[in-house]
């Protein structure tokens, strides 16, 4: 049988919600596959806002680190949005879906401050 490791949302996004520059975010959103470089779009900050608020209103979910998981917040994001997401986003959303498998893109460990 089988056993995922689940752990929260929040956890996993951590650096999300210690305020990750936009392309860190998007890369852990999309497991690295989709490209800032490659997306023109008009309203970086308003997306960048709704992908912290969906993650900070989902931190206590369960997160099972697969890729269709990222998929659906993917999904929750664009419906947050409620507006045209960045071109490419329906795209790698579809890719995290059909591609399931574990998150290649991972969390960066806790560093621990001594004091």
């Amino acid at each position: 049988m089988k056993m995922e490791t689940k752990h929260k949302i929040g956890s996993h996004f951590r650096e999300v919600l210690n305020g990750a520059s936009l392309e860190r975010t998007l890369e852990l959103v999309s497991d690295g596959e989709f490209v800032l470089a490659y997306s023109r779009f008009d309203d970086w900050a308003a997306f960048h806002k709704v992908c912290r608020d969906v993650v900070r209103q989902r931190a206590l979910l369960n997160f099972s680190g697969t890729r269709r998981d990222l998929c659906q917040l993917m999904g929750n994001i664009q419906r947050e949005y409620g507006r045209p997401v960045p071109k490419g986003w329906i795209f790698v959303s579809r890719k995290l879906r059909e591609t399931d498998g574990p998150c290649l893109v991972q969390p960066k460990a806790a560093v621990a401050v001594a004091t």
